[in-house]
């Protein structure tokens, strides 16, 4: 068996669209988890098995840059072709493009999910997406145009070259808790959601339930995370060649962990819709063997 480190080292060399990366990943996928209806949780666990939903939550990276699933990149992210920090704002006929974008994702693929017609591998798939692009959605520069979406804006992060797309997936996500490993995944995770349930984070969009208005929702909360680019992300005079970790990491905390319990919160409230009233399906297990003895 060849070793997987010479694999991770040619996944990091290719075009990054790794929304908040692992540990953000995994944190939003965790704080869904707290909010999940016991029915709820019975349906992912039969879907997704034998993966967990943490597991499940940063596949489509991965994915997508596999010969095979390079098709879903553009469905990371939707550019918003506004000015930062001038003018800001998401325009879906726009901005959302022929191949796809993460809106148009998010409402194919919730539907996906509960579509009896397809075969078990097809709605675990849709799911394993839904839950990374709720994530992705959360993520200013998965929002964004500019610089395509920050990855052409290089910078400095604790003195080491990078680009403004990274620091945002993870940089700043990784000093705040110390580490990207699945242990500050669940610290993280159990941190905010006792200050969601303490009223520190205002946990808009609760009225994105409607599975009918998928698109609407998510629409909705791209156009709010986008406002993000002109509120601080990018300010006036820019940020080529600059280091980030000190000054502008301070400002950047509140609004990253705010948008990581966003993420969380509403993952955990989208996915008990998607699955409301569903019944286990005896047939999904004898899907999953059959494929499995085919391997």
């Amino acid at each position: 068996m060849q070793p997987i480190a010479p694999l991770l080292l040619f996944l990091s060399l290719l075009t990054p669209v790794w929304g908040w990366g692992m540990l953000g990943h995994r944190t939003t996928a965790l704080l869904a988890t707290r909010y999940l209806t016991r029915p709820t949780s019975r349906q992912i666990r039969q879907l997704l098995k034998p993966q967990s939903l943490v597991t499940a939550s940063t596949w489509a990276d991965y994915y997508s840059h596999t010969p095979h699933g390079r098709y879903s990149a553009p469905w990371h992210w939707i550019d918003a072709h506004d000015s930062p920090p001038s003018k800001c704002g998401v325009d879906y006929s726009r901005d959302c493009g022929e191949t796809g974008c993460i809106v148009s994702a998010l409402k194919n693929h919730t539907a996906r999910v509960n579509d009896k017609s397809l075969d078990w591998e097809q709605r675990q798939m849709s799911l394993k997406w839904v839950v990374h692009f709720v994530g992705d959605i959360h993520q200013p520069l998965h929002t964004e145009d500019l610089a395509r979406g920050g990855n052409s804006i290089h910078v400095k992060f604790g003195g080491r070259n990078t680009n403004l797309h990274h620091v945002w997936d993870s940089s700043i996500a990784e000093k705040i808790v110390g580490g990207g490993g699945i242990k500050d995944a669940v610290n993280w995770a159990n941190d905010l959601y006792e200050r969601i349930q303490k009223g520190e984070f205002r946990t808009e969009g609760k009225e994105c339930k409607d599975l009918t208005k998928a698109e609407d929702c998510a629409l909705q909360w791209a156009s709010e995370t986008n406002m993000l680019m002109c509120g601080y992300v990018i300010p006036e005079g820019g940020l080529d060649g600059k280091e980030l970790s000190g000054e502008y990491y301070e400002g950047a905390v509140e609004m990253v962990e705010k948008q990581i319990a966003l993420a969380g919160y509403r993952m955990g409230m989208w996915l008990n819709q998607m699955f409301e009233g569903q019944e286990l399906e005896e047939s999904l297990w004898e899907q999953m063997v059959g494929l499995w003895e085919e391997l």
